[in-house]
């Protein structure tokens, strides 16, 4: 912590933003140097990969930008964080310096006709949740509900609502507000395609530091869990309920060995294969004869958004973490994607 560059940056962001935004402890360093790059067997060998030595902490917009402004004047490498909890160590500081953590610039600043913003450290379960109270929803949010818009729209790809929206790269960001790493670094507002090559590219092109996302009319969900003596029998079904209409908002399903290491849950019976959904209620009794139609039977439906993010927080990756809990140093995860899901899964085990 002798460096002098450092040294300098750590003084001028303590005028900037307070001592309360600046951190050069041990602890608050190696927090920040950490992900959930741990899920992968390759990457977990080569840990810890990196440490900051500075952490700094901007409540808004606008001091994102200022604060990149000052790492750039003192040539200090700058690593941008949401929450952390991309799994493949997107938010590691190889080359140390400056972790610029940005879970503190949280306000969500509007919510309109069709679109709501938020600066970049806004949680994703919040967006939604200030969408539903204005009557809407957003299109997608990612299994992790509480990672960061910033953060999703950096590192993330899809999620809940990927079955009828794609991916965060296809038609989910209306503008956003980035900071380039310049020494007079300030906030650039893009909009429609020009906020394209900043979504998906972890920061290297710019830092996201606000972000407005497309919303949609709210519909009425149900979480809707079936269990299957095989999953043979729940992969029989899972393609022909992700095509009901209204589109399901997820639709996931497990191995028995698998739902077994899930969260206790009534409706997730031990050494049954797991179905799990997120169905627009007038879908609810279609798919509930597809269930019992291949064999299965139909657990539970819940209403509330509590349940319908519960099942979203069980799905694409989180199982396999749930599993290698359960299952250390055993399981780990693959990733597959269309039709060989279905078609080829004695292949994918």
């Amino acid at each position: 912590m002798n460096d002098t560059p450092i040294a300098a940056l750590e003084a001028e962001l303590r005028e900037l933003l307070g001592d309360r935004g600046v951190s050069v402890e041990l602890a608050a360093r190696q927090r920040a140097s950490t992900d959930g790059a741990h899920l992968s067997p390759v990457i977990k060998e080569q840990l810890p990969l990196g440490l900051a030595e500075l952490v700094a902490y901007p409540a808004n917009a606008e001091l994102i930008a200022a604060t990149v402004a000052s790492a750039v004047r003192h040539g200090i490498p700058i690593t941008p964080r949401g929450k952390g909890t991309g799994n493949y160590g997107q938010a590691i500081p190889m080359a140390g310096g400056l972790v610029l953590d940005m879970s503190r610039a949280r306000a969500i600043t509007e919510v309109g006709d069709g679109f709501i913003t938020a600066e970049a450290g806004a949680s994703m379960s919040a967006l939604e949740q200030a969408a539903n109270a204005a009557g809407q929803q957003i299109l997608m949010y990612p299994s992790t509900a509480n990672s960061s818009v910033g953060g999703f729209l950096s590192g993330g790809s899809g999620g809940t609502g990927s079955i009828k929206h794609g991916s965060n790269s296809d038609g989910f960001v209306a503008a956003l507000d980035v900071v380039h790493a310049v020494p007079n670094a300030s906030l650039v507002h893009v909009a429609g395609e020009a906020a394209q090559p900043y979504v998906h590219t972890y920061g290297t092109a710019g830092i996201i530091a606000r972000a407005t996302v497309v919303t949609e009319p709210l519909q009425d969900w149900r979480g809707f869990f079936a269990s299957f003596d095989t999953f043979e029998q729940a992969i029989s079904v899972i393609r022909e309920i992700g095509q009901l209409e209204p589109t399901p908002r997820l639709v996931s399903a497990d191995l028995a060995t698998l739902a077994n290491a899930l969260p206790p849950d009534p409706a997730i019976p031990t050494d049954r294969a797991s179905l799990r959904a997120i169905l627009d209620l007038s879908t609810v009794a279609a798919a509930t004869a597809l269930v019992e139609a291949a064999g299965g039977r139909v657990e539970d439906v819940r209403e509330g958004a509590q349940a319908s993010m519960r099942i979203s927080m069980m799905s694409y990756n989180h199982p396999i973490e749930f599993l290698q809990k359960a299952y250390p140093d055993r399981y780990f995860h693959v990733e597959v994607s269309g039709d060989a899901l279905v078609d080829r899964i004695d292949e994918v085990h």
